[in-house]
């Protein structure tokens, strides 16, 4: 299902998810979320506190999508 709506930013920047939106991506209440801009659009996903492949929790960053620790970046890219 397509979900579509229009939603005005308020003078501090917020924008309300709508619940059924939320819902249906399982996002919860205060739980953290990613947000990035790829090509002009900004994305909103769930929050990976940790590296997709060694599960450390410091030195995130964002690579190809996933949240990674540096030492797995360097292992990617060698």
């Amino acid at each position: 299902m397509i979900y579509k709506t229009y939603k005005p930013i308020d003078s501090v920047g917020r924008i309300v998810i709508p619940k059924d939106f939320r819902d249906a991506v399982g996002f919860k209440e205060f739980e953290d979320l990613l947000i990035e801009v790829e090509d002009g659009k900004i994305v909103l996903s769930k929050a990976e506190l940790n590296c997709v492949f060694c599960g450390k929790t410091s030195g995130l960053r964002s690579y190809m999508g996933k949240t990674v620790c540096e030492n797995c970046v360097k292992a990617l890219n060698s």
